[in-house]
């Protein structure tokens, strides 16, 4: 579970996110060739727990947290090695 803050001027608002299933990550994926706002949005909506309200409703609150989830996701690193 990931716990997004977004701060908006004095405001603070938390979202909680769990780790997308491939089913996610591929609509995710098949979205962002045309709309990349659309495809973390598939990925906002498919991995929220529990968000405050602003974050669901509020634009530019909701954009933060979603580019915020995108780079949360994208955290792991793999590398290849060949033998």
């Amino acid at each position: 579970v990931s716990e997004i803050e977004v701060k908006d001027g004095e405001s603070v608002y938390y979202g909680y996110f769990h780790r997308p299933n491939m089913a996610t990550m591929s609509a995710m994926m098949a979205e962002s060739k045309r709309d990349e706002v659309k495809a973390l949005e598939i990925l906002f909506e498919n991995t929220v727990i529990e968000c405050d309200d602003e974050i669901r409703n509020d634009a530019v609150v909701k954009i933060s947290a979603m580019t915020q989830l995108g780079v949360v996701m994208g955290g792991c690193v793999a590398k290849l090695k060949n033998l």
